[in-house]
């Protein structure tokens, strides 16, 4: 397993090219100067923490590799364990240089529960179809994604409204939530499912556009209006993150469709990906993000027009 990873990684490297590779590197380099920036005081470790384990648990509900370790693995669940704790290498050895033993403490606790398996797709499907119902019929993201990640979403979200008399608790699950989200647009849809909707490549994009941001928007309101009820002091502080969640999510749906290949996968479309996920935590990187996006919008347009042509 060792070897397919280095192999992997090796592919990864030489698929990204050297501009892409340095940007990954800078990127790293920009994450770990803020966490350690983050890691002075205790709060900040919490939180990094907190944001360390929703990102590692939206990672092992996501991956794809699960059937082959089941297969080719003696023990799976152990090996992504280990794969875990070494992405999380930075996290515990900034806790351990800034002091923040306990927090180091409650991070080796926590990382196993993030392992656990998922539940079974026809029970989980069984149990959402009432919610899926309510979605339009074209929101195919939305309707994958939520068999994915509802259950996760879900927790998030109440915890954040059971501690939302805590100015920070909404905002930081509006936070990981979104960044959820942008899972959603990571895998292509078949090309008869592009060609469903028959509209030209700017109505498409436009269209998916607008039912995101409607979509998001609805869903993340009655959060919005509590906070704003319980902190009207700081009631600006929703909307923004709201805001800018819709912007990396804009920018997640075009990098889709710059790099779509019917039944291909795109290592440069996932580091585009990667890059607005990054920018959810590094908000130096959202000047970047949005000219990138621009950018990407022209290029989806002349990524779709061959597989669009009947439509123009």
């Amino acid at each position: 397993m060792l070897g397919l990873r280095a192999s992997q990684t090796g592919r990864l490297a030489t698929s990204l090219g050297l501009p892409r590779l340095v940007l990954l590197l800078a990127m790293l380099t920009a994450g770990m100067a803020v966490l350690w920036n983050i890691g002075r005081d205790n709060d900040g470790a919490r939180w990094a923490v907190w944001v360390s384990l929703a990102g590692i648990m939206t990672l092992h509900q996501s991956r794809s590799d699960r059937p082959f370790a089941d297969r080719h693995l003696e023990k799976p669940m152990e090996w992504f364990l280990t794969e875990y704790l070494v992405l999380l290498t930075p996290v515990w050895l900034i806790l351990i240089m800034r002091g923040h033993l306990f927090q180091l403490l409650w991070l080796l606790a926590l990382v196993p529960l993030t392992k656990m398996k998922p539940w079974r797709q026809s029970h989980r499907k069984a149990r959402l179809n009432p919610i899926l119902s309510l979605l339009p019929d074209d929101a195919l993201e939305w309707k994958a994604g939520l068999r994915r990640f509802f259950y996760l979403i879900a927790a998030v979200n109440m915890a954040g409204l059971a501690v939302s008399f805590y100015p920070a608790a909404l905002p930081v699950a509006q936070l990981l939530t979104g960044w959820m989200l942008m899972a959603f647009y990571e895998k292509n849809e078949s090309l008869p499912l592009l060609r469903s909707f028959e509209l030209p490549p700017a109505a498409f994009i436009q269209h998916k556009l607008a039912l995101h941001a409607r979509i998001y928007s609805l869903i993340s309101l009655p959060a919005m209006l509590i906070f704003m009820l319980l902190h009207p002091q700081y009631w600006l502080v929703t909307p923004m993150l709201m805001f800018a969640m819709l912007l990396l999510h804009s920018y997640a749906i075009v990098v889709k469709y710059t790099f779509y290949d019917p039944g291909q996968d795109s290592q440069a479309g996932r580091f585009f990906q990667s890059l607005g996920s990054v920018a959810v935590l590094l908000p130096l990187l959202f000047p970047l993000v949005i000219i990138l996006g621009i950018r990407f919008y022209f290029k989806s347009l002349n990524n779709l027009k061959p597989l669009l042509d009947d439509f123009r």
